[in-house]
């Protein structure tokens, strides 16, 4: 059996070098300050201080550089990742820890062996400590556009049909009913899907990931447990059983999250159930054929690289 290891160190990056390096995706690091606003706007709740939030973005910079055998975990939105890092999440704790661990901890447990990049913090809790030993390979996840630096990582890419993403979007993204079609089409929104698509496609294309394997979401709802086999082959995580495995899947099916739904329970945060019954809601339906039929032109036109999708 694999067993766990640890990164012996991990170093911030020194705060000048974090602002010299224009590669560095510095809009991620300023999750605290957009916390801090939402909740003055009201979308949101966080009891921390404008002051406390402007900390937390420098602490947070300084620590967002991946470790060496850290692997990026770049998925396209609505494309089920919240799904996957719930059995992912299921899978390693009984692997490594040897322990059965309940759904509806799982906010709490998954936060071990999968971080956004950088580390997310939790705004109500003043206590937040880095996580410098946690287990190899750590998945570090991103929705961003491929950057340069990433180049040299290993590097799990999650897409889905773009017409299903921006359909999933524009259904429970509030856009829809307020928004038309068209005018959806126009936001920022759709432009950072369209660039996601994009990107990685040219990055794929010019040869720049060296290790790389595309998960699509298709593949995962017909056969999980064969892609998730092919998941962890790739993140060279030997000896998970297809038990254990197929355990896993179980839990995360619809029919169990609506049980624990029913049991006042939600995998210990609100939004992760949301997110992941409403991945699983036919959008599709909320749209007429006309407008299923401007989407697809609308996508040949802006699309430089579809995935084999449009």
């Amino acid at each position: 059996m694999t067993q766990q290891t640890t990164h012996p160190v991990h170093k911030p990056v020194p705060l000048g070098q974090v602002l010299a390096d224009r590669s560095y995706p510095t809009p991620v690091a300023t999750g605290p300050i957009k916390q801090y606003i939402k909740a003055r706007l009201g979308r949101g709740t966080s009891d921390a201080g404008l002051f406390e939030s402007l900390q937390r973005t420098l602490q947070t910079a300084r620590h967002c550089y991946p470790r060496q055998n850290d692997v990026i975990w770049a998925t396209v939105q609505r494309s089920g990742h919240n799904w996957v890092s719930l059995v992912y999440t299921l899978v390693l704790d009984q692997f490594y820890n040897q322990r059965e661990i309940e759904i509806e901890n799982m906010a709490r447990a998954r936060s071990g062996f999968y971080r956004h990049i950088p580390i997310r913090y939790d705004l109500g809790d003043h206590r937040t400590q880095f996580q410098a030993h946690l287990p190899i390979p750590r998945l570090m996840h991103t929705h961003d556009s491929f950057y340069d630096w990433m180049a040299a990582r290993k590097i799990l890419l999650q897409v889905r049909d773009p017409r299903d993403v921006l359909i999933s979007k524009y259904v429970h993204g509030d856009f829809y009913p307020q928004v038309a079609l068209a005018d959806y089409l126009q936001t920022p929104t759709v432009g950072q899907l369209i660039n996601f698509y994009n990107s990685w496609g040219q990055a794929l294309e010019a040869g720049l990931l060296k290790r790389v394997y595309c998960l699509h979401y298709e593949n995962m709802k017909s056969d999980p447990l064969h892609e998730m086999q092919q998941v962890l082959a790739f993140l060279k995580i030997d000896g998970v059983t297809d038990a254990v495995l197929q355990a896993a899947l179980a839990k995360t099916t619809p029919e169990h999250l609506a049980q624990l739904e029913s049991g006042g329970k939600s995998l210990g945060d609100d939004k992760l159930m949301y997110n992941i019954k409403s991945t699983r809601k036919a959008a599709a339906d909320s749209l007429s054929a006309a407008d299923h039929d401007s989407l697809t032109v609308f996508l040949r036109q802006k699309l430089r690289y579809t995935f084999d999708y449009v």
